[in-house]
């Protein structure tokens, strides 16, 4: 059945659901493992929260996206790589002279520190809307959700997958030769990856299937 999907302004943690004249709300952050592989979203039924229209209209702002322009994950990272490339000259002074297993560390503590960061922020959006609405576990429904177009399924796939080469060669190479760049470079896109699990449900109409009636039909 179809589905408009919509955000909540200033909370990139949720999505609204209007499905059949009934409204709900997805929590996208509600498994880390869909954090970390976004596309467990397609793949595994997500928990959604039925609320009530009204109440939900009077307490809860829709996020109205006015530009024309989109910013995919993949952009952002081409531009974070082109960034780095500027600094290529300032490298020398940069080299850390650390052995490998202390840069394994310092790579492994800055990737915790972001997933931490996300977490946090994470929560925080929890609670901004716990604090305007309450979700009714006994409104509580499982749904397959499937991306909206072709289209935006590739570029999130590639997008991910772009971003986490980048990733993990940034990450062999600062064990390698220690340089600050790389380590900055590795961690910004793992920061990207973390919130790459945004583009798997975005703005627009797609199709939804209540898990009591099976998998996608």
């Amino acid at each position: 059945m179809q589905c408009k999907v919509q955000k909540i302004y200033k909370n990139t943690r949720y999505r609204i659901l209007s499905i059949e004249g009934q409204t709900y709300i997805l929590d996208m952050s509600q498994s880390i493992w869909k954090i970390l592989f976004p596309f467990l979203t397609w793949l595994l039924p997500n928990t959604v929260y039925r609320v009530d229209e009204k109440e939900f209209n009077e307490k809860i702002r829709i996020f109205q996206d006015e530009s024309t322009e989109k910013r995919s994950p993949l952009i952002i990272g081409l531009a974070s790589v082109s960034a780095g490339s500027l600094l290529t000259p300032l490298s020398i002074y940069l080299e850390l002279g650390t052995p490998p297993l202390i840069n394994f560390f310092l790579n492994i503590t800055a990737i915790l520190l972001l997933f931490i960061l996300r977490s946090y922020l994470s929560n925080q959006n929890k609670q901004k809307l716990k604090d305007k609405l309450q979700l009714n576990k006994s409104a509580e429904k499982r749904i397959w959700i499937r991306p909206n177009t072709f289209k935006s399924c590739m570029g999130c796939l590639m997008s991910y997958l772009f971003l986490l080469f980048i990733g993990i060669f940034s990450f062999l190479a600062f064990m390698e030769y220690g340089n600050l760049i790389l380590l900055i470079c590795s961690s910004m896109m793992f920061g990207f990856v973390f919130i790459a699990n945004a583009a798997t449900v975005v703005e627009g109409t797609t199709k939804i299937k209540f898990k009591k009636d099976g998998f996608y039909g």
